[in-house]
């Protein structure tokens, strides 16, 4: 037989396309091989590395441009032009990358745009007998447009719709999604946070159509202290066969607050754990106003996985919604709150009085 012959085009995609996308399955999770095969799963691959070194416990802290991957409700809390950047090597010798751009309109409007791409080095394209007869490639990508608002300066809202991309030499498929998240502030130290991502259609490589990874994220945010945060949160695939519920758990502390530092700060630690993948780490520094972020997650027998992201803001800095009651004036002219004085005495004795109920909950909600 002739060195030169070539296995029938569609049988060498039928191959391919079976082996990528049992690849996808392997590199986005570690589920049960129970679950129903799903497509696009590298839409599940968490972006930036503050998040994913605090366990992917995010949904209700995110308030960058990454709020458009985690939940775009997020981006209602920006209060200027914020770019990230995130670039991931991952496992088996591929990379993701992600651009989001997130710019508030005013009047609460935030709108926002991003990229996502998972891509490898080229492959081998081979004929029967196994000689080399060129390469390949093979690529996912999703563009997402953002919208969100706050509804109250303790509501915000957020919906994204994406087209998906997959790519695997000449074979091609398409599909569409929507993500909506909700974050709630009912009191200045505490987050709430949910999003449900990738709702849409199936997409379909040559005959076989696989569904989205529609996934389900609720999550709660506590910061103990001005430099330390906590968090936990619960994630599940929505439609797959015998999925289960996951749970992520991170912590971050912030030697003295980056955000009072412009020039230089001293790096914030992160930890986190989300199962089933196991435990990750991260640190971040402030750098003339940019926030450079890394994190590291062990994937097993699969190897280690590296992170980096850039986190820059552009513009004149407007002003942030509080979650904190605004002050307003009385008809005397005093501005009501927890400073004002009042008749039944000095504005020291007012303060000891506000709120105190001799637990610990006097430190927990103070």
């Amino acid at each position: 037989m002739s060195a030169e012959y070539r296995v029938p085009s569609a049988e060498l995609k039928r191959k391919w396309l079976f082996l990528f996308l049992l690849w996808h399955s392997a590199l986005s999770t570690r589920h049960c091989l129970c679950a129903e095969p799903t497509g696009a799963t590298f839409l599940k691959i968490p972006v930036g590395a503050r998040a994913v070194g605090m366990g992917s416990a995010f949904t209700a802290l995110v308030d960058d441009a990454s709020a458009l991957y985690w939940n775009p409700s997020g981006i209602a809390r920006i209060d200027r032009t914020d770019l990230l950047a995130s670039h991931n090597e991952w496992i088996a010798d591929t990379r993701a990358s992600y651009v989001g751009l997130a710019q508030r309109l005013g009047f609460g409007q935030v709108i926002g745009i991003s990229y996502l791409t998972l891509y490898m080095d080229p492959l081998d394209r081979r004929n029967e007998q196994g000689i080399k007869t060129g390469t390949f490639q093979a690529r996912d990508r999703a563009v997402a447009v953002s919208w969100a608002t706050s509804m109250t300066s303790r509501l915000s809202l957020g919906v994204t719709a994406k087209q998906i991309v997959q790519t695997i030499d000449d074979a091609q498929a398409r599909g569409s999604a929507i993500d909506a998240g909700v974050q709630i502030r009912p009191h200045r130290r505490v987050s709430l946070g949910a999003s449900i991502t990738n709702v849409g259609g199936p997409m379909k490589f040559v005959e076989k159509a696989y569904a989205l990874p529609t996934t389900l994220r609720a999550g709660l945010g506590y910061n103990l202290t001005q430099g330390l945060v906590l968090a936990l949160e619960g994630t599940r695939e929505a439609g797959a066969v015998n999925s289960k519920t996951n749970f992520a758990a991170g912590v971050e502390y912030n030697m003295l607050s980056m955000s009072q530092s412009y020039f230089w700060s001293p790096v914030a630690w992160r930890l986190g754990y989300f199962s089933p993948n196991g435990p990750g780490v991260g640190l971040g520094l402030k750098i003339f106003g940019s926030n450079l972020d890394y994190a590291l997650t062990p994937m097993g027998e699969l190897g280690l996985t590296h992170r980096v992201s850039l986190n820059l803001k552009f513009g004149k800095n407007r002003t942030r919604e509080t979650w904190a009651p605004k002050q307003v004036s009385n008809s005397m002219g005093t501005k009501s709150g927890a400073s004002a004085t009042t008749s039944s005495g000095s504005p020291s004795e007012n303060k000891k009085k506000e709120g105190k109920t001799g637990t610990i909950f006097d430190f927990l909600f103070r």
